[in-house]
């Protein structure tokens, strides 16, 4: 039996559902502590205005103005098959942690 899960973005204000793509949510900090609440898009257009107003006259302590993104890393090869291949060929790889690139090197180059 086939399943599908659906999330569904709730404003934090409302208790309402947000149709898709016309919600967001916003990060923000006072008094050291961080919170973060999903408002529909003109609701959270308010909650900056409101807070511009503020953050012109303060003075910048810190942090970034966007989200970082995150890095990711596709791998075109499983990492136990790379050190098994490695270990058998005499190669030194470590048991745990990075492989060595030049060992994926070679286990790419000999057609795998």
């Amino acid at each position: 039996m086939a399943q599908r899960t659906r999330v569904v973005m709730v404003d934090d204000i409302t208790g309402e559902p947000i149709a898709e793509g016309r919600g967001e949510t916003v990060l923000f900090a006072v008094d050291g502590v961080t919170y973060q609440i999903d408002l529909e898009q003109q609701e959270a257009r308010k909650l900056r205005d409101t807070l511009d107003y503020y953050a012109s006259h303060a003075r910048r302590t810190g942090g970034r103005r966007t989200t970082p993104t995150r890095l990711t890393i596709t791998r075109e090869y499983d990492t136990k098959t790379v050190r098994r291949w490695a270990q058998a060929r005499g190669l030194d790889v470590p048991a745990r942690g990075r492989i060595p690139h030049a060992v994926i090197e070679a286990f790419q180059a000999a057609g795998n």
